[in-house]
């Protein structure tokens, strides 16, 4: 649990010798890092927050955030001359898609990604919504979202099946770590009411709340401490990290995070999606907050020459 690994942590601080380090979170690192804050705030030096989970917000309700992000591609493609001349029914074209899989899933005869024997995979409503969340996590996936629906509108799923084959037997998230954390740390904060409120959205609906409801009944169960969701109020130099195009981490939750941390400053950064720090601005800046300790000066002129979103309109390029 959070609270286990951050103890883990500082004695590994400890046992290294370090008074003092700086810590960087990204996505759970964030929450990983609010707690750390508040446990051992006097072994933290500087923190870098970057696509923010408060911990008073729990992880699990991203239909929101998800359809805010495809509204932002949508409303992006359409401000691009190529994109919206290529593209000019977008979510007309998403929704015929998802009504037709969700009526008869598709069978489709293709190569296994990493066998490469044949197999046959069944596409349905929730595998394709469920790719296409995944391509808004970077601007890179976020480019081919709009090539996608229209080839799959159009009866050509293989631009999807590509997308889905290219992360084939890639771990970047401990499944097991990852729902021991959620089914406990957050799911049980979850009320029927939030759930209800977050499925109304035009994306995928109450998709992403199946796989919590199906395998947190099965995982151990522990209970956090009593101040665990307390907003954290460390005094330690802080920079938080957003990006306006995050599907699961918007900028939303950044600003709740630093209001109850005054020696905060929170930067949300233009067309960038989850984890802000892949950008070669983002590392400017945060190389500079870790030299002067001061989130609140920093130069931040390199976030105007992030330049627009651009999209592939064919298999040709854009």
């Amino acid at each position: 649990n959070s609270e286990n690994a951050i103890r883990d942590f500082d004695g590994i601080r400890a046992a290294l010798g370090h008074e003092k380090i700086n810590i960087y979170g990204g996505s759970y690192g964030t929450r990983a890092g609010l707690v750390y804050m508040r446990m051992f705030p006097e072994s933290l030096e500087s923190v870098v927050l970057d696509g923010v989970g408060p911990i008073e917000v729990p992880i699990g309700l991203f239909g929101q955030s998800v359809a805010r992000a495809f509204d932002s591609l949508v409303e992006n493609c359409k401000n691009s001359d190529s994109c919206n001349a290529a593209f000019p029914n977008l979510v007309e074209e998403f929704q015929q898609v998802k009504t037709r899989l969700a009526k008869a899933p598709v069978v489709l005869d293709i190569q296994h990604p990493r066998l490469g024997t044949p197999i046959k995979f069944v596409l349905d409503e929730d595998k394709f919504t469920s790719n296409l969340r995944m391509q808004l996590y970077s601007t890179r996936g976020r480019s081919l979202v709009p090539l996608v629906i229209n080839q799959a509108y159009l009866g050509n799923y293989q631009p999807l099946i590509g997308l889905m084959a290219s992360t084939e037997g890639e771990q970047q998230v401990y499944t097991g770590l990852h729902f021991n954390i959620v089914c406990n740390e957050d799911v049980p904060k979850i009320s029927d009411q939030m759930k209800a409120a977050d499925a109304n959205n035009n994306f995928d609906g109450d998709t992403g709340h199946f796989i919590f409801d199906n395998i947190c009944p099965l995982f151990p169960q522990y209970r956090p401490s009593d101040d665990f969701y307390q907003a954290v109020t460390a005094n330690i130099p802080t920079l938080i990290l957003s990006g306006d195009l995050d599907p699961v981490t918007p900028p939303s939750n950044g600003e709740y995070t630093a209001k109850t941390l005054p020696n905060s400053h929170h930067i949300v950064a233009k067309n960038t999606a989850h984890i802000v720090a892949t950008s070669t601005c983002a590392n400017k800046i945060i190389n500079e907050f870790l030299t002067t300790k001061d989130p609140k000066s920093l130069d931040e002129s390199c976030l105007d020459d992030i330049p627009a979103e651009k999209f592939m309109t064919s298999v040709n390029g854009i």
